[in-house]
């Protein structure tokens, strides 16, 4: 499925950070490594994917990047610039952070462009500036009423790192439910990068975990994992749910909570579902010799009927015997 995220496949939600889109039809290669200063000269390339190579290239190496801020805004401001352009130089000055202070003023005017990929990375960038982009924040609120669901996620997300924002993690947390996936997805993701504090975040992923579309599942587990201990309990609910793929989605998960979780994770090897069984034995697996407690039930998996339990468990064996 392709997500509205700068138009690019679903794995490049906001909350990735992996940036913008590459121009179609380009044939851009981004091994080479020439300096900051030559980067930053092609940025004035007549051809467009060099000139989207630059941008890219420059983002990539923000911590040496900082001389570039000035070349970046003059490519935000232009608006004849393609989207495409636009949009990397946006997501280069919000990898650059605070060093791009002096980029808020050209970021914020983006807001307001009619282009939805420049929108969404300058205000994902204002909010990785930090404290010098506060100001921003009455331009970002308009933003959550954006057309585009990959706006709206920026701007809360911005919103939510620059003001505590409760109005924007309340925003992605009902965009989670959205009968929209792509709107669900984009949410999904974009709250496991944050540290939003409460019940409100681990129980809209946990809900998230029975979405009918594996991405989204998929997406809401790797989020619920990132949010750490505060996830368990939607986590240990989750496996109780009717549908398998709702816990085979959060025994992963929940096992890398810690050890403490083995003997939880360890019991749904029994789980009538083999996509369960086989998610509980990588999961011990991931712990090492801190699994011993679960190696009678992983000896059993080797038997077991399905083809992929029975390679997930002698894997798992085998880490745990440290072999």
């Amino acid at each position: 499925m392709i997500a509205a995220w700068g138009l690019v496949a679903r794995a490049d939600g906001p909350g990735s950070d992996r940036g913008p889109a590459l121009p179609p039809k380009t044939g851009v290669a981004l091994s080479q490594a020439p300096s900051i200063a030559q980067r930053i000269a092609e940025l004035d390339h007549r051809e467009l994917a060099v000139r989207w190579r630059a941008a890219y290239a420059l983002g990539q190496r923000a911590a040496a990047a900082k001389e570039a801020v000035a070349p970046l805004c003059k490519r935000l401001d232009a608006v004849d610039e393609h989207e495409y352009v636009r949009a990397a130089a946006a997501w280069a000055l919000g990898r650059i952070g605070e060093p791009a202070a002096a980029a808020v003023p050209s970021l914020v005017a983006a807001l307001a462009s009619q282009l939805p990929a420049v929108r969404q990375h300058a205000a994902l960038a204002l909010g990785h500036i930090g404290p010098a982009a506060r100001a921003s924040t009455p331009a970002l609120e308009r933003l959550l009423a954006d057309a585009s669901p990959a706006v709206r996620a920026a701007a809360a997300a911005s919103l939510w790192r620059l003001a505590r924002n409760d109005r924007a993690v309340a925003l992605l947390c009902e965009m989670t439910a959205s009968s929209d996936d792509n709107a669900s997805y984009i949410a999904v993701t974009t709250l496991g990068a944050l540290d939003a504090a409460g019940d409100r975040v681990p129980t809209a992923l946990g809900a998230a975990l029975a979405h009918r579309d594996a991405d989204i599942r998929r997406a809401a587990a790797a989020s619920l994992g990132a949010l750490g201990p505060a996830a368990t309990g939607p986590l240990i609910l989750a496996l109780s749910a009717k549908a398998a793929e709702c816990r085979a989605a959060a025994v992963e998960p929940l096992g890398g909570l810690g050890p403490k979780h083995v003997p939880r994770v360890a019991a749904m090897l029994d789980d009538p579902a083999p996509e369960v069984r086989s998610a509980a034995a990588r999961a011990l697996g991931r712990h090492g010799p801190q699994a011993r407690l679960a190696l009678d039930r992983l000896l059993k998996a080797v038997e077991d009927p399905d083809a992929t339990v029975r390679t997930a468990a002698t894997d798992a064996i085998e880490k745990i015997r440290g072999k």
